[in-house]
């Protein structure tokens, strides 16, 4: 009984430590807008969450801070908007006309 209650407690222990946190995201509409509703994680500053979520970082700050020269601190909650550049483009395929294949003979003196 004893063994088992300690292989239990292993793999338990064994399935915290490797388990991953999830990065959970909220909508919520405000008005016509719809924001994504994100806690601040340890280590992240502004400038950072504006390049991960394609905002610029004057828009982030405007809707969240109050207080400019404040640093954010982990679990603040901030309003992130979905804004048309939050996407990134998607180019259409190209046409056969607009590329060529290119070749090239590898000579004798080519280092691979």
């Amino acid at each position: 009984m004893f063994r088992y209650i300690i292989i239990c407690l292993f793999l338990f222990c064994g399935f915290q430590a490797i388990a991953q946190e999830q990065d959970t995201l909220f909508v919520i509409k405000k008005g016509l807008n719809l924001d994504l509703k994100y806690y601040v994680k340890a280590g992240e500053t502004l400038p950072m969450l504006a390049n991960r979520f394609y905002v610029p970082g004057e828009t982030l700050e405007k809707m969240n801070l109050s207080n400019p020269n404040r640093k954010l601190q982990q679990g603040d909650l901030l309003f992130i908007p979905i804004l048309k550049s939050n996407f990134s483009s998607i180019r259409p395929p190209l046409v056969s006309d607009e590329y060529r294949e290119l070749f090239y003979k590898v000579a004798e003196k080519d280092d691979i």
